[in-house]
Parts: C-alpha cells; structure tokens; sequence
C-alpha cells in the first residue's frame, strides 16, 4: 500500500510540475501576442501618421499652386479660409494620434502590471 501511495505521489508531483509549465509557457505565449499586438499597432498609428503628413504635404503644394496662378486680393482670403480648415484638420488628426498613443501607453503600462501579476506567488 505505501508503495502505491508512493507511486501515486510521485505521478501527482510529476502531474503538477508539467500543469505548472504548461502555464508559464501560456503565459509566456499570452505575453508574447499582446507584445506583437501592440507593436502592430504602433505600427498602423505610424503609417496614419506618415499619410496624414503625406496628404498635408500635398494640400499645402496644391494650395501654393493655386495661389501662383490666382493673385488676386479676394481668392487669397478664400484660399487662407481653406488653409485654415486644412490646419484645423491636421490638428484634429494630430489630436487624435496623440490620443490613440496615450491610450497605447495606457495599454503597456498595464501589460507590465499585468506581467507583474502574474510573477506573484498565487499565479504560479
């Protein structure tokens, strides 16, 4: 009987070593996806970015090309009117970049609390 028992133990210890590996390596994976999705988005704000600059750039050389042909006194207010919805655009955008990068940081930072969780003894 207590050589069952011992034989028991010992599958019942091998048992609770192997869950415990298969869930660090969990979340070990867990970790590394979140990671890669974040970096995706990091990404995606960046390309956002790089057009918005792109499309501002373009505007801007469009708007100059307009105001060489046209001098007159009238279309220069209406082109600056443009100009100004233009930059009001762009600081719309830019506010929302910041926004999305903020709650990016907000998302990291609780990636780390999160890591550190899961590092307390009740998680192992």
């Amino acid at each position: 009987v207590l050589q069952r028992l011992a034989i028991l133990q010992t599958r019942q210890a091998a048992d609770t070593s192997a869950l415990e590996a298969a869930e660090a390596e969990s979340s070990s994976l867990r970790d590394s996806i979140y990671q890669q999705d974040t970096f995706l988005q990091q990404i995606d704000a960046n390309i956002a970015v790089r057009r918005i600059a792109v499309e501002l750039a373009g505007l801007e050389a469009e708007l100059a090309a307009i105001r060489q042909e046209q001098g007159q006194h009238g279309l220069q207010a209406q082109l600056e009117a443009e100009l100004a919805v233009l930059v009001k655009e762009m600081e719309e955008l830019t506010r929302r970049n910041y926004m999305q990068k903020g709650a990016l940081n907000q998302l990291e930072a609780s990636v780390a609390r999160n890591r550190q969780e899961l590092k307390q003894p009740q998680f192992r």
